[in-house]
């Protein structure tokens, strides 16, 4: 079972999502828009998957990932990340 992280600025999305992660069997938890996914992400390093969308006011899913990228230059062990976007009704998903 893994550890997941949730970063959308939508509640109705993020419990969309964590409704399909949770059937599978997985935790989830869910941080309502970029600040607090990045405040989640710096305090517990123990997420095995954090899913970011990428459009989110003041933080985007993007600041997430590059500010992930930073801490692992410095050595530190980063969970995996995942982009999601919805745009004119198209999902996408990108792995980094």
């Amino acid at each position: 079972m893994a550890k997941i992280l949730i970063v959308e600025d939508e509640p109705d999305v993020a419990e969309l999502i964590r409704m399909l992660v949770e059937e599978k069997g997985h935790d989830a938890e869910i941080a309502l828009g970029g600040k607090e996914g990045l405040k989640r992400i710096r305090k517990d390093k123990r997420y095995d998957l954090v899913l970011l969308d990428i459009r989110m006011p003041e933080v985007t899913g993007r600041d997430i990932l590059e500010t992930a990228h930073l801490s692992a230059k410095k050595g530190r062990l980063e969970p995996r990340y995942e982009l999601l976007s919805n745009w004119q009704g198209n999902i996408a998903l990108q792995q980094c």
